[in-house]
């Protein structure tokens, strides 16, 4: 019978991600790391809970978590880098390894979750035995420079300009913060 428990992952820099480890109730060979979207949580709305329950059911086990800054994670969103994301889940897989025996890992990720994945699996192929996208974010300048009324030819409107100054990030959506980091990331596509 399948089973869930709650775990802590600790980073390479010293934050506790918050995740659930699911698990067949037999021995595996497989399992599945969950990256999710910004500004969701590990529960990806209730689909990841119910990915993992179907997987167990089938003999798969999976670990989620909240990114840094997410959900039960520590960390801040406006401190959120992309190497910051890769090196959290190059440990996730080897601690979804570690309690399984799980010599297969899947990596799937879904919207940021999912362009990070595919970065990450380009990076670091021999870690990762399969890749499963859900709409990935993959153009991050078109999502968080471009659709932004307050970017202007790649340059951040005053108003915006203070209010990072001020707070240390832009409110990109109701849940989700950018800070200077992620922001710079999406500058970095008009690099000549």
């Amino acid at each position: 019978m399948p089973t869930s428990a709650e775990v802590t992952v600790r980073t390479l820099d010293g934050l506790h991600l918050a995740g659930t480890l699911v698990e067949p109730g037999q021995p595996t060979s497989r399992a599945v790391v969950f990256v999710h979207g910004g500004g969701v949580t590990r529960e990806e709305g209730g689909f990841f809970t119910r990915l993992a329950d179907g997987l167990a059911d089938a003999g798969v086990a999976s670990l989620r978590f909240d990114l840094r800054g997410h959900g039960q994670s520590e960390g801040r969103q406006e401190d959120l880098t992309l190497s910051a994301v890769l090196n959290d889940i190059r440990v996730v897989l080897a601690q979804v390894r570690e309690s399984t025996g799980a010599e297969d890992a899947i990596l799937l990720g879904a919207s940021f979750g999912g362009g990070i994945c595919a970065y990450y699996a380009a990076q670091r192929p021999d870690d990762v035995s399969r890749l499963v996208l859900f709409n990935p974010q993959l153009d991050y300048k078109k999502r968080t420079i471009d659709s932004r009324p307050y970017w202007e030819n790649d340059y951040l409107q005053e108003e915006a300009a203070q209010q990072l100054a001020s707070e240390g990030f832009i409110q990109f959506t109701p849940t989700l913060k950018h800070g200077r980091p992620h922001l710079q990331r999406g500058l970095l596509a008009t690099a000549p």
